[in-house]
């Protein structure tokens, strides 16, 4: 996390978490935010198929939040922004298209405590495709 003084219009825009000092943004929110041109600074060294979720999934408008200790992004519903609503999904993003099972268990598991669904998101021929998985219990 990378701290930056306090502007409103990130704030608005739902960018980091706001702190007595200003704001701390992630490196892929701080890497976006210089794209876009709300900010002046050096970007960041960054993972590009991480960022090209975290892009793909602000451009439709939704608002991403990073659990840095285990590597989730946690998605809110549009419209809502940190404090207004919980999220919904936990999304990981796959470094390949393959999956492997018993990091899927953990993953299921993870998502099932928190009370989201999972969600893996993998980067292909500059294409991001999302996997909605669920755990179903028959009777």
């Amino acid at each position: 996390m990378i701290s930056i003084p306090k502007d409103a219009k990130l704030v608005e825009l739902g960018f980091g978490i706001e702190t007595e000092n200003g704001l701390l943004l992630s490196e892929l929110e701080l890497y976006y935010a210089v794209e876009k041109g709300h900010i002046n600074a050096e970007k960041p060294k960054i993972d590009s198929n991480r960022y090209a979720v975290f892009k793909d999934l602000r451009e439709k408008g939704y608002i991403v939040a990073f659990s840095e200790a285990n590597g989730y992004f946690r998605v809110f519903r549009k419209g809502y922004r940190r404090g207004e609503d919980r999220t919904l999904w936990l999304l990981r993003v796959l470094d390949s298209d393959k999956i492997d099972i018993d990091a899927l268990g953990d993953d299921l598991g993870e998502a099932g405590k928190m009370r989201k669904d999972l969600v893996y998101a993998f980067v292909k021929d500059n294409r991001v495709f999302y996997i909605s998985i669920s755990k179903k219990i028959f009777p």
